[in-house]
């Protein structure tokens, strides 16, 4: 482990506050000032007594009565002002925010399925509101706290050194039973946390399938589930509770304790003349202003340990490197049509010894068919990159794709999938993918070619809204939406995987005769699951365990391939087999 890595998550976050430091330098000298200002006034009170009180002068009040007035007047001030630090914690979580979304959308898919849909949702909401705060308020107050500590300290020692020596060490226990509350609500904060994450995501799950949820009865059944989640995370916050109690009736009986010790050794000091009447005052005083950070020790130190648990999560996000890696040193992709080649590619690592070889030249469609989970979705997924095969090598345009830029590669490639992904937004939002240059001519070609030209029927047409997930629109409609996307721009390469599923025969025909000239401009690899998606293609591969088995036409397979016929014609024998 590195020495980056031994540090503690709060200090390790420090530098991402770099930007704000002369924020944080105006908070730190404001709050001494402030504190200046606070601790003058006992002081100022037991001059006061022991002056014209003591004396007898009413005349010689004002002038201290004016001076504590100025030093409330500064200390307001120097509050005001430390309202800088607080808008420079809302940036800073502004910016963690950012970043963890922003490293959130390099990860794969394959590690966003590992980690959870409610693993970057909790990072990027939740923890990094708990670290906002602590930046905003806790370390303010921590700051206040430690200056309030050392100047009250001093202030004992010099009024009375004997009384103010016990005081100190009377504190002694309390610092012993800060560090174990610490300790032990740090555990609990980290698993209440992951309690949070596990939490979240059933939720999330929950509602993205809601239509399955309420199809097959399955209510009660994650009802169950969610409300045992929800027990476990609430009996995690009320151990955090019950411990923050326990400390904190501990924190607040104590010092009462020791203030009756305080007020006993007071008045003998003042009757054998140890200690004067305004000493005694100020020195009660600052008793007080000490027992009260000693009192909200509690209530900083959890806060300081769930922000401590959060910024640990937040950079375990941010220290998770994306398993796909930009080169070093890209090359750039040549202009015009591209050839896919895969070379001696291992899909699974149980099975080593399964390598496919093909090639899918400039212009070529080349459909992919087999069983389910014989590889052919995975295999696909590997020309935009969406994933690395366990071994082997992929090239687009005579370049390994890893050598590469991801946005330049995925740039020149339309993909489609079965389930078609939709967002929140207009329809021509998810029809341009962040492509403004894309023409409204251009857009309502492609509509026309994919028989999409449906958005023309909606409230708004293109700018109709799109609820979240495209669940306002058919299964077709958004698969029809997906495919539209896909070839708009006319990429160079075409990667589809079985993109009009949903669709029934009559219209899926009409859009395979229509997608022809895209097919022959561009390089296409489909995934296909029938036969009439397979019959788009020059060339058929078909897999088996992770292999191709055969390659060739329809007709070639038809008459040759057993495993080609059983999959794509319902049975293994040659007769009838050309289908008409």
């Amino acid at each position: 482990m590195s020495k980056r890595d031994r540090r503690g998550p709060l200090r390790r976050i420090l530098p991402w506050a770099r930007p704000y430091r002369r924020d944080v330098v105006i908070m730190i000298i404001t709050d001494v000032l402030a504190l200046g200002a606070q601790m003058s006034q006992p002081l100022l009170i037991a001059a006061m007594i022991d002056g014209p009180i003591l004396h007898g002068d009413p005349a010689g009040i004002w002038g201290y009565g004016a001076a504590m007035l100025a030093l409330g007047v500064v200390q307001t001030v120097m509050y005001v002002l430390r309202r800088r630090a607080m808008l420079a914690s809302v940036r800073l979580e502004h910016d963690l925010r950012v970043a963890c979304y922003g490293q959130s959308l390099r990860w794969d898919p394959e590690q966003h399925a590992r980690s959870g849909s409610g693993h970057v949702v909790a990072r990027t909401t939740g923890d990094l509101h708990t670290v906002g705060s602590f930046f905003s308020f806790v370390l303010p107050y921590l700051i206040s706290t430690m200056f309030t500590l050392v100047f009250v300290t001093a202030m004992l020692l010099v009024l009375n050194p004997a009384m103010g020596a016990l005081v100190l060490v009377a504190m002694i226990p309390m610092v012993a039973v800060s560090r174990t509350f610490a300790h032990r609500y740090e555990k609990l904060a980290v698993e209440a946390g992951s309690r949070t994450d596990r939490l979240t995501t059933a939720a999330s799950e929950s509602i993205r399938g809601i239509r399955a949820i309420k199809l097959y009865g399955r209510r009660q059944l994650m009802l169950d589930r969610f409300l045992a989640g929800a027990h476990g995370l609430r009996d995690a916050e009320l151990s955090l509770m019950r411990l923050f109690a326990s400390f904190d009736s501990v924190l607040v009986a104590y010092p009462i304790l020791v203030l009756a010790g305080v007020v006993a050794g007071g008045i003998a000091a003042v009757t054998t003349g140890a200690l004067s009447v305004g000493g005694f005052v100020a020195f009660t005083a600052f008793y007080f202003r000490l027992t009260r950070p000693v009192m909200v020790a509690g209530g900083l130190l959890a806060q300081t340990q769930l922000a401590s648990a959060a910024t640990r999560r937040v950079l375990e996000l941010l220290d998770t490197e994306p398993a796909l890696r930009e080169p070093r040193d890209p090359q750039p992709l040549p202009a015009g049509s591209l050839a896919v080649r895969f070379d001696g590619v291992v899909l699974d690592e149980d099975r080593p010894d399964s390598r496919i070889d093909l090639e899918v030249g400039p212009g070529e469609t080349v459909a992919l068919v087999g069983a389910t989970g014989s590889g052919k979705s995975r295999l696909a997924a590997l020309v935009p990159r969406l994933a690395d095969p366990v071994s082997g090598r992929v090239s687009v345009g005579g370049i390994d794709v890893t050598r590469l830029r991801l946005a330049e590669l995925r740039e020149r490639i339309g993909v489609a999938f079965e389930d078609a992904v939709l967002f929140s937004g207009s329809v021509r939002e998810n029809l341009t993918a962040g492509r403004p240059a894309i023409g409204e001519a251009e857009l309502h070609r492609i509509l026309e070619l994919t028989r999409a030209d449906f958005v023309h029927r909606l409230p708004d047409g293109l700018d109709s809204a799109v609820e979240e997930q495209g669940l306002s629109l058919s299964g077709g409609q958004r698969q029809r939406l997906a495919l539209a996307r896909a070839v708009i721009g006319q990429p160079a390469v075409l990667v589809l995987d079985d993109p009009i599923s949903a669709l029934d025969v009559r219209t899926e025909a009409a859009i395979e005769q229509r997608l022809r000239p895209v097919l022959d401009r561009a390089t296409v690899i489909i995934v296909a699951r029938r036969l009439s998606t397979a019959r788009l293609a020059d060339r058929i591969a078909v897999l088996d365990a992770g292999r191709i088995v055969d390659v060739g036409t329809h007709a070639d397979l038809v008459r040759r391939s057993p495993a080609y016929r059983s999959l794509m014609l319902g049975h293994p024998g040659p007769e009838g087999g050309h289908d008409g």
